[in-house]
């Protein structure tokens, strides 16, 4: 069995791992949006052949941007299927326009969950937010 830790470029968080031998192919989670040619290119030096790359079970840890990243982009061009997927349910976290009992929305009590962005400058923390 070999295990990957794919370089997901110099972007705070993000995780991409392939888990595989002879037989199983395991994709866990898919870096940043943005990064699917670096994927792709590591992807290549793995298994020795260019896309499509078929994995036999696809794995989203959780929805945070920085694990979904480019999977979507590289389902939808092709460049990878999955015979499985085990991935969380969005309705399980954002629930569009639910309030709390408080009155804030749920997506406003989502954002300050995730990792610390006080680091952004103000237009990309309110874009976040807005996300």
């Amino acid at each position: 069995m070999e295990i990957h830790l794919l370089d997901v470029g110099t972007r705070e968080y993000g995780d991409c791992i392939i888990v595989h031998n002879a037989q199983k192919r395991i994709l866990v989670d898919g870096a940043h949006k943005g990064d699917s040619a670096l994927l792709k290119k590591q992807m290549k030096e793995i298994f020795q052949q260019e896309s499509p790359y078929h994995f036999d079970l696809l794995v989203l840890t959780h929805l945070h941007d920085d694990h979904i990243g480019c999977l979507p982009e590289l389902v939808k061009n092709g460049d990878i299927s999955a015979g499985k997927c085990l991935l969380m349910n969005p309705d399980f976290r954002w629930k569009k326009g639910v309030q709390d009992n408080a009155g804030v929305n749920d997506g406003f009590v989502d954002a300050l969950l995730e990792e610390d962005h006080s680091f952004l400058p103000d237009a990309e923390l309110q874009q976040f937010l807005v996300d």
